[in-house]
């Protein structure tokens, strides 16, 4: 193993051991989540313990696939629409993108917004009235208990979505792809640009994933609490989620940072068809 992803790897590990060893502990409650979920969900007949350990392990699996499976699917995607929609007069270029520090791992935080948009998916299915419709006891609809569930559910399965949607755009940015405004720039009074593709659309991604979504959560967090329902344990692994579910998409950046030489390549080789060939370099002088 590369002496980089070592401490990644460390920290992945005893996090996930950790929250493991929690939801075990949790077995000794055998009570079932039964009484506010209809017979249709799937889940219904377990414990909490053993509930919120198939939820981290759907998120953790489903992240690793969804980095790998959209980076490759989505990546050249990605730069059709944008080449032919607002790049129509667009010059196109490759730069080189050079690592300062190849042999240290800084992907630690680049999970939070896939995080934050993860969570934004989960919040929006699971508090739709037509999905409780089918899942939820009619009784059960208001109870913050049974909503954080059904969110922490949905959360497990959007892993794969959130940070999908965001590997091709580290594609983009890795492969050094850029356009520029120049064509424009004879034909109007506007100030001439340059800017990568993938920082377009990671523009675009943390727009929409946005910090809005961390309102929501806790005031679902807060309405738990005041139920005085929820044990100490529950409560601070739904105060500290947004950053469980960052641990949990590390995996997924670790090896997505392992096969960024091969994506790179990957990515160029569509780059090429599309026409874009020049090599460019940009500079900001006075």
């Amino acid at each position: 193993m590369n002496k980089k992803y070592l401490i990644p790897v460390l920290i992945s590990v005893v996090t996930i051991g950790f929250l493991v060893f929690i939801g075990l502990m949790q077995f000794a409650n055998t009570n079932s989540i039964s009484d506010g979920f209809k017979e249709v969900f799937i889940l219904r007949t377990i414990s909490p313990g053993l509930y919120m350990i198939i939820v981290l392990s759907m998120l953790l699996v489903g992240s690793i696939l969804g980095a790998i499976v959209f980076g490759y699917l989505l990546g050249p995607l990605f730069l059709y629409i944008h080449k032919n929609t607002i790049g129509r007069k667009m010059i196109y270029g490759i730069t080189n993108v050079d690592d300062p520090t190849p042999n240290k791992f800084k992907g630690g935080l680049k999970s939070l917004f896939p995080a934050l948009m993860a969570l934004n998916f989960a919040i929006m299915i699971g508090t739709n009235d037509t999905v409780k419709g089918i899942l939820m006891t009619p009784t059960h609809f208001n109870n913050p208990i049974y909503l954080l569930m059904i969110v922490m559910f949905f959360l497990g399965l959007m892993g794969f979505i959130g940070i999908g949607l965001f590997s091709p755009v580290w594609m983009l940015l890795d492969s050094g792809i850029v356009y520029s405004n120049e064509n424009k720039v004879r034909e109007k009074q506007i100030p001439m640009e340059a800017r990568s593709v993938g920082g377009w659309y990671l523009y675009l991604m943390k727009g929409y994933a946005g910090v809005s979504v961390i309102i929501t959560f806790y005031e679902l967090i807060s309405a738990l609490i005041n139920t005085g329902e929820a044990d100490l344990v529950g409560i601070i692994f739904f105060v500290l989620i947004p950053f469980v579910i960052m641990l949990f998409m590390l995996p997924a950046l670790i090896v997505v940072d392992y096969l960024q030489g091969h994506r790179k390549k990957f990515l160029l080789k569509y780059a090429n068809k599309y026409g874009i060939t020049e090599q460019v370099t940009i500079s900001f002088q006075k």
